[in-house]
C-alpha cells in the first residue's frame, strides 16, 4: 500500500508541476519558452525518479528486516576449528573465561593416577586463569572423576557459589570431556579431551558454535551435573 501511494502522489506531483510549470511561466522564473518547457519537463522527471527511488528503498528495507529476521531464526553453523592439540585448546579457554558468565565443564579421567598429578606446571597456569575469572564473577560447573575430587574442593571452598561440582560415583575408561562458555550473546562448545590409557593431550580438540550440537551438550551435562550422579 506504500508503494502505491507514494507513486500515486508523485506522479501527480508529476503531472501537476508540468501543467502549472508551463501555464506560470515556470513559476514565474522566466518568460523563456524554451527554458519553461525544459524546466516543467525536468521537475515532472525528478518527481517520478524521486518516487521510484523512494519505492525501492521501502522494498529493500523490508527485503533486508525479512533477511535479518530469517537469519536469526536459523542455527548458528561454523566450519569445525581444529586445534593441534588439547593443551592449545585449554589455552584458548583459559583466555576467554574472563569473558565468559557461566561455563559448564567436565574434568573425568578414568585413571586416579592421571587425574591426581596434580595441577602443576602447564595446568596450573589454567586452574589460576579459573580462579582469577571466578572472583570477577564467572559461574563455573564442574562435573569430576574422584581424582579431582580435592582440587575441587578446594576451589568451591576459596571461591563461593560461583564454583560447583559433582563427583562422579563411576566412571569409563574413556570420557570425551568437553567445555561450554556462554557469552550470552553467544556460546561456544570445546571437546577432544578423551582421556584414558591410549590418549593423552596431544589428541586434537575441536571448536563449533553450531547452536543444536551445543544444546544436546548442554542436555548432557545437565544430566550428569546432578545430586544423584555426585556424592
Amino acid at each position: 500500500m506504500m508503494d502505491i501511494f507514494i507513486y500515486l502522489v508523485t506522479t501527480l506531483l508529476a503531472i501537476v508541476g508540468l501543467f502549472i510549470g508551463l501555464s506560470t511561466n515556470l513559476f514565474w522564473i522566466t518568460n523563456d519558452p524554451i527554458k519553461v518547457q525544459f524546466g516543467s519537463f525536468a521537475f515532472a522527471l525528478v518527481s517520478i525518479i524521486l518516487g521510484d527511488r523512494l519505492v525501492s528503498y521501502q522494498k529493500d528495507k523490508a527485503l533486508m528486516k525479512i533477511i535479518k529476521e530469517s537469519l536469526e531464526k536459523m542455527p548458528i553453523m561454523d566450519t569445525i576449528k581444529q586445534f593441534s592439540n588439547c593443551n592449545e585448546a585449554l589455552e584458548y579457554i583459559s583466555s576467554r573465561l574472563h569473558e565468559a558468565t557461566v561455563v559448564l565443564n567436565t574434568r573425568v579421567s578414568g585413571h586416579l593416577d592421571d587425574a591426581a598429578k596434580k595441577r602443576n606446571g602447564f595446568y596450573n597456569k589454567n586452574d589460576l586463569a579459573l580462579k582469577s575469572a571466578l572472583k570477577g564473577g564467572l559461574v563455573f560447573k564442574d562435573v569430576v572423576s574422584e581424582g579431582f575430587r580435592e582440587f575441587s574442593s578446594e576451589i568451591e571452598q576459596h571461591c563461593g557459589s560461583k564454583y560447583k561440582h559433582v563427583v562422579l560415583k563411576s566412571t569409563t575408561p574413556s570420557f570425551l570431556n568437553f567445555t561450554i562458555l556462554d557469552f550470552d550473546s553467544e556460546e561456544e562448545l570445546l571437546f577432544g579431551w578423551a582421556n584414558s590409557t591410549y590418549m593423552g593431550s596431544e589428541q586434537k580438540a575441536y571448536l563449533v558454535r553450531d547452536k543444536r550440537v551445543i544444546g544436546y551438550f548442554k542436555q548432557y551435562h545437565q544430566s550428569l551435573f546432578t545430586p544423584s550422579q555426585g556424592k
